[in-house]
């Protein structure tokens, strides 16, 4: 009887080892940096704009031409020029 006792225990241990790593992974997915609101991205574009940077038409899409925008403002205010719209450039933009 002793092969059931311990094949017994060590299943117990893997299966609630497996469910919680997974449930980790799955609350740390899904929240991508690029998903920016339409309605701040077209902020965003505008703010660029009157600024003198060229974001192309405010159409709330972040595309090629709103990155490079972004990472000319960026350099101009001495930060980091990634072309990304994270909190730090857009409280320099005046957009919330």
């Amino acid at each position: 009887g002793m092969s059931g006792s311990s094949s017994y225990g060590s299943n117990s241990g893997t299966n609630s080892g497996s469910n919680t790593a997974s449930s980790a992974t799955n609350s740390t997915q899904g929240t991508g940096m690029q998903q920016h609101d339409r309605d701040m991205v077209r902020q965003v574009q505008q703010q660029l704009s009157s600024q003198g940077f060229d974001a192309g038409p405010a159409d709330g899409i972040m595309g090629e031409q709103t990155k490079s925008a972004l990472r000319q403002f960026q350099q101009s205010k001495g930060m980091q020029a990634t072309g990304e719209l994270d909190g730090q450039t857009a409280s320099a933009l005046g957009v919330e």
